[in-house]
């Protein structure tokens, strides 16, 4: 892919870090006890940019062809070491989007996408260890 051409997320990326955690506590004669945790909706918010100087309506329609909000997909992130965190994520809207220039003119779409984690964990590669018995004395 050339650099006048694609979809890129730009700054202003949420839904990398921890979601929202409830503490769930009981009174007590002592004050408040902890008693469990429940995790709120992941909000995912990507700001989008679609870009083509050639065929800026085909490229825009694919990547609007990948979000449905009947459908899941997966957020893939690859870290500078290779590893990689996947988030099942479900559209919600486009943010409302309003262009200050027409982008089948200027060959440039931005959007704030908006999505929410259908599981509000990141999920990993599976880390897999091995485990052996060792010889004992005695």
């Amino acid at each position: 892919m050339s650099a006048d051409r694609g979809v890129w997320l730009t700054h202003g990326i949420r839904g990398l870090g921890m979601p929202d955690i409830d503490r769930q506590t009981r009174k007590s004669p002592r004050g408040t006890m902890w008693t469990s945790f429940s995790v709120g909706e992941r909000q995912v918010v990507w700001n989008v940019i679609t870009h083509d100087r050639d065929d800026w309506v085909g490229v825009d329609r694919a990547f609007w062809a990948s979000l449905h909000p009947a459908h899941t997909g997966v957020w893939t992130v690859t870290l500078p070491g290779g590893e990689r965190r996947r988030l099942r994520c479900r559209f919600v809207d486009d943010g409302d989007v309003s262009f200050r220039q027409d982008p089948t003119i200027t060959g440039v779409g931005r959007y704030q996408v908006r999505l929410v984690a259908e599981d509000p964990f990141w999920r990993g590669d599976p880390i897999t260890r091995t485990f052996e018995n060792s010889t004992g004395t005695g």
